[in-house]
């Protein structure tokens, strides 16, 4: 994440890092029309375990029980509150 930021520094435009953290079960269901695999199942689970989900850096956004365009106005929100702040 630092060395993106780093290499971002010269940009005029704020760098804002969210990650999308729904709660575990929801992460391991499936979800539209594309069944998650045994890997895919494993390979979430080891990202919550060693806490992946859940950066030290940026912000990170539970989309458990939001719709797309609710998540996106959180993010949004944050985006705004952190113009509103500089």
């Amino acid at each position: 994440h630092d060395e993106l930021l780093a290499a971002l520094a010269d940009l005029a435009t704020p760098i804002h890092t969210v990650t999308l953290g729904p709660e575990l079960a929801v992460s391991l269901s499936d979800r539209g029309g594309r069944p998650l695999s045994e890997h895919e199942r494993r390979r979430i689970a080891e990202q919550y375990a060693d806490g992946r989900h859940d950066p030290p850096f940026g912000i990170r956004v539970d989309n458990s029980t939001y719709t797309p365009n609710e998540t996106a106005a959180k993010v949004l929100d944050h985006v705004r509150m952190r113009q509103e702040a500089d």
